[in-house]
């Protein structure tokens, strides 16, 4: 996306959870691009004309929003998550994290069950110390993720 504020339109779109009004995207835009609340309202005009006049009917038209300028709220469109991936990046990225968080959960307790079970290799090791393993492994991955 080339333009602040469309990235902001998909961004508030996608933290509301279905759709959002109008006046209330253009607040959240207007307070994020603002030093202060007072900027933020003298602000707040000129980015519900933009978003209304260049923004919406850009986003519609490529398929990433659905506007309804009758009840002025917008809803996502077909190509919204498609989008949404590439414009700050944490979609993608908190997706890949759930799957690196499940993928090492899973092979952790089928690892503890094998040990469990005395399957060779796997009993080489005490159960708790896989236990200890696979917690250490989940507790490295959270601080990383925290503080990257």
């Amino acid at each position: 996306m080339g333009n602040d504020r469309r990235r902001a339109t998909i961004n508030g779109l996608a933290e509301s959870g279905g759709s959002i009004a109008v006046s209330e995207l253009a607040e959240q835009i207007a307070a994020q691009e603002a030093d202060s609340e007072e900027d933020a309202q003298k602000l707040y005009k000129s980015v519900y004309v933009s978003l209304r006049q260049t923004h919406l009917p850009k986003l519609e038209e490529q398929g990433i929003i659905q506007y309804d300028a009758d009840d002025q709220r917008i809803m996502p469109g077909a190509r919204m998550n498609e989008i949404q991936v590439y414009t700050d990046g944490t979609t993608g990225l908190e997706a890949m994290q759930r799957s690196v968080y499940l993928v090492v959960s899973v092979v952790g307790l089928l690892t503890i069950i094998g040990a469990q079970l005395g399957v060779p290799v796997l009993n080489a090791l005490a159960v708790e110390v896989w236990a200890v393993i696979f917690l250490t492994l989940i507790i490295v991955l959270g601080v990383y993720q925290q503080y990257r």
